[in-house]
């Protein structure tokens, strides 16, 4: 008889094969830093190979992640899965009587870990190499597949003024949930994510809409279906915005959501209701 534990074997099995590396890399650093030997994630064990049909395995897969972005990505999954193999990052440097500047982190409110920065990250696949600590910020630009799939994120709250590696290095609740249990849910609302996705049991039949108006939404039906065509094919993304706006009005109970929610599920894409008290500052820039 199977238990709740047999479902996730294989997860933790992947997990625990790349936090055994992550722990070997970092010790293998950490020793270079010491010794002053020459700083090369080159001379790091490869990474392992994971069991197929596990959560992270496909992930690898699907990304196409090469061993500095996995390194970065088991950095970001150590604090919640195996905390204690970054204590070592606790070492103070004596000289100064504080922890190294190098090695990043942050502290949390509740828990005693080290918590890494994308300065700890650097730290680990870059060291003293200014080249490569340079190339890792790749890893955190918005058409990396870390950010365009919301696989990562480097957040600094205090804002532009901090270092560009200085902010936590997370990883979403998405992707936690993922490569532990092999179940990726969809992002709904919380107060990093202030949007709840929206669905509807109701059909185009049940829409009641002007024929001038019904013209409009076949309009943007035609785009959400041939816009990658006429944008990349025609060469329209040569003057023309990616993406397509709309801006439904009337007054409550006119169908603005349902038609909204139709063309999505229409064009297989998920639809969401963005809380905008909670993306909108009365700071000017801030927005």
């Amino acid at each position: 008889m199977s238990t709740g534990a047999d479902r996730y074997a294989l997860h933790a099995q992947a997990l625990s094969l790349e936090l055994d590396w992550l722990e070997a890399v970092l010790n293998l650093r950490l020793e270079q830093h010491f010794q002053q030997h020459a700083d090369s994630f080159e001379n790091a064990p490869p990474p392992p190979a994971l069991p197929q049909g596990s959560a992270l395995a496909e992930l690898v897969d699907e990304l196409a992640l090469q061993a500095v972005e996995r390194a970065v990505l088991a950095l970001a999954l150590a604090p919640h899965l195996r905390p204690g193999i970054l204590d070592l990052l606790f070492v103070r440097n004596q000289n100064l009587d504080r922890g190294f500047t190098e090695f990043g982190g942050w502290k949390a409110q509740r828990h005693g870990g080290f918590l890494p920065t994308g300065e700890t990250a650097a730290f680990l696949v870059a060291g003293g190499d200014l080249a490569r600590r340079i190339a890792l910020l790749d890893l955190f630009d918005a058409q990396h597949p870390f950010m365009a799939h919301d696989i990562l994120r480097l957040d600094c709250e205090a804002g532009g003024n901090e270092p560009q590696l200085s902010g936590a290095l997370t990883v979403s609740a998405e992707t936690l949930q993922r490569v532990q249990t092999g179940v990726w849910h969809k992002p709904d609302y919380n107060i990093q994510f202030p949007a709840k996705r929206i669905t509807s049991e109701l059909g185009w039949s049940d829409l009641v809409l002007a024929p001038d108006v019904m013209d409009e939404i076949v309009v943007i039906q035609t785009w959400l279906r041939e816009g990658a065509q006429l944008m990349h094919d025609w060469g329209l993304s040569r003057s023309v915005k990616p993406g397509y706006r709309s801006l439904f009005y009337g007054p409550p109970g006119t169908g603005k959501t349902l038609t909204a929610t139709l063309l999505g599920q229409s064009a297989g894409v998920d639809v969401y209701r963005i809380d905008l008290s909670m993306v909108v500052s009365k700071y000017i820039g801030e927005t």
